[in-house]
């Protein structure tokens, strides 16, 4: 599923959310009227301070306000000075300073019963953990204020708790939740501030329903960027909406619409500030004007990373380039595998540590209060009998000696007991972190495929070929086999470990179990090689095994050879001779060959020779214990040098033969 443009719409839905803040209107104009109720002296000191809030310099003009306003007696005054010192610390973007700045700020509003800075402080810290990817310790303290404006009845505390969440769920991509929370914000707006102005939740409303790629939902989307629209009373938050509207009028299609709209903002644009949203605009305009290039050089030169390639993906479709749909897919998923995967580690970090440090409060509480009972058992034996007489102390110290030793033992031992569990539970969770993103990054790579190809074919009014059409067709097949690969593997190797499995023992002819490999492989392999199978096995040759284990191995084995061999032969021969009193099936290629110092690490799970081919690194470390099963081995033949070959060697019981 694609996302589109995520960063230069979240950029703006972060400068929107900011704008609701109390002490974070630094975009008014100076010569706009005192919207805090200062009087003229305080309120320039604090026009200054905001001017350089970046500046080392805002920290002494807070200083300054903060001591003007207690001298004054204005409340408003050092809340804002407060409020100055916390945003120059969020933007030096140190944690420490800013939680610092947040509490002070957070005592003086509590102190005073300002509670919309409280909330606004309490806010500002948890948006600092959301743009550290701390998601989960931010989602833990806006759950904990929101309790807070619940109890009070804080109306605008519980609206700023909202928008920390819907930020929460955006940053986490769970965008349906986003989309949710936003809504649910605006409603609540709407009910409680009926005279407020609704226009920047309007905004985020239909930034996140639009964000979450539903076209079942677009038109509510647009729905309300036409109310942001309609409620907008400012020029920068007009020329907003105007834009959120004109993405959505492209997404569904009102290309007419759109130009009409864009002419306007653009006129708008010509004479203010690089707005964030102009840019995706900008390309949409290029797309419907079918000017291509131009679209593909403003990406280039305009964006970077995400941006650039959700960008160029969307100029790919309006060109019916599949060459460019598939690379630039590919590209977005593998950037979206990647900040799952940052996530999933990022919440396993957080888990892990808030386990150890519980497990740790534990522990010395545990042992405090072991040795407080203990201490006050121990002081009581030795009062009553240091009374009754001096030789009965004696008897006790020994006892009292050897127990405390005998317990220092004991509590050694839980402690290497706990060392080995702890090592244990951190090795399980790297492995399976290991293996949910290998398999996450395998699965999605033909599943993303198949699903691009998909679409291709089925969009309404795409114009292709009846070759583009057969290749991509091809496309879906290659991948649907590689997928059913893939799970396949995954199930043998469950089984296979889970020890419930039982090899089916049978006699069986070699040159059946041969005929079957070739005929499942033969349709992958390339037209410039010649695939073919020899034996000095006589005919009738019958030995016991299972052969659709033997059958799988070979497959394997060809499989492997078919994919790294462009040209030359493939040889799948059977004998009896090359390893006495065994039975040997070998299938050598004419390939790139493995060097000897990986001969064993392929047969190691998740390892590939070239990370480029395609498959999960699986199928040879199944091959190993399907060997293992059977009391054989398999393995590469270093000696071999026009390639590649690989050995499967079975054992034959006495008796076995014709």
């Amino acid at each position: 599923m694609k996302r589109r443009f995520l960063s230069p719409l979240r950029k703006c839905m972060l400068a929107l959310v900011i704008s609701l803040l109390p002490v974070c209107s630094w975009a008014q104009d100076n010569d706009s009227s005192n919207p805090y109720g200062l009087d003229e002296h305080l309120y320039g000191i604090f026009l200054r301070a905001q001017q350089v809030y970046t500046d080392s310099t805002c920290l002494a003009i807070a200083d300054t306000l903060q001591q003007e306003g207690a001298r004054a007696g204005s409340k408003m005054a050092q809340c804002l000075a407060l409020g100055l010192k916390l945003v120059y610390y969020e933007a030096m973007d140190d944690y420490e300073p800013i939680e610092n700045a947040a509490n002070a700020l957070m005592d003086f509003a509590r102190d005073n019963d300002i509670m919309s800075y409280y909330y606004y402080a309490y806010g500002k810290k948890v948006y600092w953990l959301v743009q550290h990817e701390r998601t989960l310790q931010a989602l833990q303290m806006s759950e904990t204020m929101m309790e807070q404006a619940r109890e009070s009845g804080d109306k605008y505390g519980i609206y700023v708790c909202m928008n920390n969440r819907t930020e929460i769920f955006a940053a986490r991509c769970r965008y349906s939740f986003a989309m949710q929370s936003a809504e649910e914000a605006l409603d609540y707006m709407q009910k409680n501030f009926p005279e407020g102005d609704i226009t920047t939740a309007a905004l985020i409303a239909s930034m996140y329903t639009f964000l979450t790629d539903d076209p079942a939902v677009m038109s509510k989307a647009l729905s309300y960027a036409e109310l942001g629209l309609q409620k907008s009373v400012t020029p920068e938050a007009r020329l907003d909406a105007q834009l959120m509207k004109c993405i959505c009028l492209f997404e569904l299609g009102h290309y007419q619409d759109f130009k009409t709209l864009y002419a306007q903002c653009d006129t708008v644009l010509q004479s203010t500030n690089t707005n964030n949203l102009r840019g995706v605009a900008s390309v949409l305009n290029l797309i419907i004007d079918r000017r291509y290039e131009a679209a593909i050089k403003q990406v280039d030169e305009g964006m970077d990373g995400k941006d650039q390639i959700s960008m160029h993906l969307k100029v790919a479709r309006a060109m019916g380039n599949y060459e460019r749909i598939s690379y630039y897919q590919n590209k977005y998923m593998a950037y979206r595998d990647s900040l799952e995967r940052q996530t999933l580690s990022s919440d396993i970090a957080e888990y892990s540590s808030r386990m150890e440090n519980d497990r740790i409060k534990m522990e010395a509480q545990a042992l405090q209060l072991q040795n407080v009972k203990q201490t006050s058992r121990y002081n009581t034996i030795v009062f009553t009998l240091g009374l009754c007489f001096a030789g009965a102390i004696i008897i006790f110290l020994f006892f009292y000696m050897r127990n405390k030793s005998r317990m220092a033992v004991v509590l050694q031992r839980k402690n290497e007991e706990l060392t080995v569990a702890r090592d244990h539970a951190e090795e399980s969770a790297r492995m399976k972190t290991h293996f949910i993103q290998n398999m996450s990054h395998e699965i999605r790579t033909p599943l993303n495929a198949i699903v691009g190809f998909s679409q291709v074919l089925s969009a309404p009014g795409m114009q292709i070929g009846e070759e583009d059409r057969i290749q991509c067709a091809q496309q879906i097949e290659r991948n649907s086999g590689l997928l059913t690969t893939i799970v396949n593997d995954m199930l043998d190797l469950s089984a296979l470990e889970s020890g419930k499995y039982t090899m089916q023992m049978e006699p069986h002819l070699p040159a059946d179990l041969c005929h079957a490999a070739l005929s499942a492989t033969s349709h992958l392999n390339p037209a410039n090689v010649r695939l073919y199978s020899t034996s000095d096995v006589p005919e009738d040759f019958m030995f016991l095994t299972d052969a659709r284990r033997v059958i799988q191995v070979l497959t394997n084995f060809l499989s492997n050879a078919e994919k790294y061999t462009e040209q030359g032969e493939i040889h799948l021969h059977c004998s009896l001779s090359e390893v006495p009193g065994h039975i040997t099936f070998s299938v050598a290629d004419t390939g790139i060959g493995i060097p000897a110092d990986q001969a064993e690490t392929i047969f190691e799970r998740f390892k590939k020779l070239d990370e480029f081919k395609q498959g999960a690194g699986l199928g040879l470390n199944v091959c190993r214990i399907i060997a293992e099963r059977l009391h054989g081995e398999v393995k590469v033949d270093t000696s071999y040098t026009n390639g590649a070959r690989f050995l499967f060697i079975l054992p034959l019981e006495q008796g076995q033969g014709a």
